[in-house]
C-alpha cells in the first residue's frame, strides 16, 4: 500500500508542477486541505475495504503537499541566512509536535467515544481547518483566497 501511495503522490506533483499548480503561490495549501478532507469522506460514503486504501494514497499525498507548502512558507519568510536551518527546524517541529497531538487527541477521543466516531472527527476537523485558512487568508488580504 505504501508503495501505491508513493506512486501516487509522486504522479500527482508530476502532474501539478506540469499543470502550474505548484509554481503558483499559495496554491499549495487549500489543495493540501482539499485533499485532508477528502480522506475521512470516503470513509463516511464508501462502505468496505476500498476507502481504506484510497484513504491512505489521499494521506500520503496530502502529507506531500503540506510538507511542500510548509517549505515554500518558510522559504517566503525565513531570513535568507538562516533559511535551511528555519526549513529543516520548522518541518522537524511541526512534524513533531502534529504527530504528538494527533495521537493523544485522537487516542482521548477514541477513549471517549469509540473508533467509530474518528472518521466524523476528523471531517469535522479538516473542515474547519480550510474555513480557518479561508478566514485568516480572507483578512490578512482583505480578499477571498483566489
Amino acid at each position: 500500500m505504501c508503495g501505491a501511495g508513493a506512486v501516487f503522490e509522486f504522479l500527482c506533483l508530476l502532474l501539478m508542477s506540469r499543470g502550474g499548480i505548484l509554481k503558483k503561490p499559495g496554491m499549495l495549501m487549500p489543495a493540501a486541505l482539499l485533499t485532508d478532507l477528502l480522506r475521512p469522506l470516503c470513509f463516511l460514503v464508501f462502505p468496505g475495504l476500498m476507502p481504506v486504501y484510497a484513504g491512505q494514497i489521499l494521506q500520503s499525498l496530502s502529507f506531500a503537499l503540506y510538507y511542500t507548502a510548509s517549505v515554500e512558507g518558510f522559504l517566503r519568510t525565513s531570513d535568507p541566512r538562516i533559511r535551511s536551518f528555519s526549513i529543516s527546524t520548522g518541518l522537524s517541529l511541526s512534524s513533531a509536535l502534529g504527530t504528538a497531538g494527533a495521537n493523544l487527541s485522537g487516542g482521548r477521543l477514541c477513549d471517549l467515544y469509540g473508533p467509530g466516531i474518528l472518521p466524523e472527527i476528523c471531517f469535522a476537523a479538516a473542515a474547519a481547518n480550510l474555513l480557518l485558512y479561508h478566514t485568516i487568508k480572507k483578512n490578512k488580504n482583505g480578499l477571498v483566497i483566489r
